[in-house]
């Protein structure tokens, strides 16, 4: 089965996404291993976009700091609260 046949009987089936039809229209596989990891990497991208688990960021932010006769006092005046979100576990 040739390069074209496998994006043809792909699009009559519908089983890509736009996305995906856009760049085996630029690029049509070799073969099918190139077709399955290429599918494979857009499904995981897409995926990836779509998820409600998302890693957010951690956030720092100094609450207070007071005095400056010494970097201990300094240390144990400033208050480091740390924001993180664990819902991506």
């Amino acid at each position: 089965m040739g390069r074209e046949e496998l994006v043809r009987l792909l699009f009559v089936e519908e089983l890509v996404a736009g996305p995906v039809r856009e760049h085996f229209l630029r690029s049509p596989p070799v073969d099918t291993a190139d077709l399955k990891r290429t599918a494979l990497r857009f499904l995981a991208a897409d995926k990836l976009a779509n998820s409600s688990d998302a890693h957010r960021p951690s956030v720092m932010t100094v609450e207070r700091a007071t005095g400056s006769s010494g970097l201990k006092s300094f240390q144990r005046a400033t208050a480091v609260t740390c924001l993180l979100d664990y819902s991506y576990r």
